[in-house]
This record gives C-alpha cells, sequence and structure tokens, in this order.
C-alpha cells in the first residue's frame, strides 16, 4: 500500500538516512538511497516542497527491473508517475541496464492503464 511506503519513506527521512538531494522537475526533492554497490536497488522518494508530503516513490534495480512504483492517490495523473519511471530508466541506464521492465497485476487497472497510457504493452 502506498501509504505503508510513504510512511517508511517519511521516516527514514526525518531520521536523516537521507544523503543526496536532486530537485525533481519542480516538484520537490528526490531522495537516493543506496548502497555503494551496483546491484543494489535504487530508490527515489518524490517529495513536496511546501509540504515535506512524500507523493511518490520508485524503486529500481541496476538490470532495470522496477520493483516499485507508487503514486499517492491525489498526486495521479500529473505526470509525478511518468517522471518517477523516466528517473528508473535513467538511474538503470547509468548502471548498464539496456531494457526497464517490471511485473504488474492482472487485476491492477489503474497501473495497467498508466502503463499503456505511455506505450507499453
Amino acid at each position: 500500500r502506498f501509504e505503508d511506503v510513504a510512511g517508511a519513506a517519511q521516516r527514514l527521512s526525518d531520521a536523516g538516512w537521507v544523503s543526496l538531494w536532486f530537485a525533481l522537475l519542480g516538484l520537490g526533492y528526490m531522495w537516493l538511497l543506496a548502497a555503494l554497490s551496483a546491484r543494489s536497488t535504487l530508490t527515489a522518494v518524490a517529495v513536496g516542497r511546501a509540504s515535506g508530503e512524500v507523493l511518490g516513490v520508485a524503486e529500481v534495480r541496476a538490470n532495470g527491473y522496477v520493483r516499485n512504483l507508487l503514486v499517492g492517490p491525489r498526486h495521479r495523473r500529473q505526470g509525478l508517475g511518468q517522471r518517477l519511471l523516466c528517473w528508473c530508466a535513467a538511474a538503470s541506464r547509468r548502471r548498464g541496464a539496456e531494457e526497464l521492465w517490471m511485473h504488474v497485476e492482472v487485476g491492477n487497472k489503474d497501473a495497467l492503464a498508466f502503463y499503456r497510457r505511455l506505450g507499453w504493452a
């Protein structure tokens, strides 16, 4: 659930675990939490500039596998999911991935519609 992931991300940032800050196209900050290992999963957390609220979370492995892509219900259909997915592509490409891939549950109609809008099968 988004609420669980967002809550965990908020607790990590509140505890001062965030070491690198990247602008996320005017939507706030992208926090990159990753070990030095090239095999580690990279995590981006999009946070609202004014509110500090977690808007979305993405996780991608070095091989291009998108483990998670979540956008809060109030922040959907505003381009954040697409930006997080682009971040996943760029982050995994920097680590040598040649493609981006994921699994989506057949019953997750919102996610399937999102990926279809972006041209994914």
